[in-house]
């Protein structure tokens, strides 16, 4: 997974660089709806466990609002839907993340043609494995980086940290995700 993580940090450092195309902004430039897709890697780890899982890939699609409150921050709502596979648990075995819904709240601090920003929000999802579906809720919480390559399309890397419950187990799956995605500003 780090080899991964790495391989995301090195292309969102590039997406940073290259963005100074980007006009300088204020918050009101991060105003207005916005929609994308991001690719995911995920980890998570099972409550008291003794195999340590594997890495997965995937994808979401999301939707949102921003909204400045003043010269430099900026609030918003986000909307996500997604899914990770191939996350390994034993050798044959797998883990998938299907239907997973995000909604989160997002606060950030705008500089320049960058927003930093931290969400929090809920996140329901289905895991499978062999064939058996349970299903997964709770809290999810993160930060991220996203900076403006034109005037209407930006970059963004993220990491989110969600705790969820399994529906009918005494278990609860934490699952950190590390996402780079591409928007449209409206």
């Amino acid at each position: 997974m780090f080899t991964s993580l790495k391989n995301f940090a090195s292309a969102a450092a590039i997406s940073a660089v290259t963005a100074g195309a980007a006009a300088a902004q204020d918050a009101t430039d991060w105003q207005g709806f916005y929609g994308g897709f991001q690719f995911d890697i995920a980890s998570p780890e099972v409550d008291g466990a003794p195999v340590q899982l594997g890495t997965g890939h995937g994808g979401s699609l999301f939707v949102g609002y921003n909204h400045a409150i003043d010269a430099n921050w900026v609030v918003g709502g986000e909307l996500s839907y997604g899914q990770v596979s191939g996350i390994p648990i034993v050798p044959g075995i797998e883990l998938d993340m299907e239907d997973v819904i995000t909604l989160r709240g997002r606060a950030g601090y705008a500089l320049g043609n960058s927003l930093i920003y931290g969400s929090l929000g809920y996140q329901q999802a289905d895991l499978t494995i062999l064939g058996t579906t349970v299903d997964a809720d709770g809290v999810v919480f993160g930060l991220g980086f996203e900076t403006m390559l034109t005037e209407t399309v930006s970059a963004r890397i993220e990491y989110n940290r969600s705790d969820l419950d399994l529906d009918g187990v005494p278990a609860g799956i934490e699952g950190n995700t590390v996402s780079i995605g591409v928007a449209m500003h409206f």
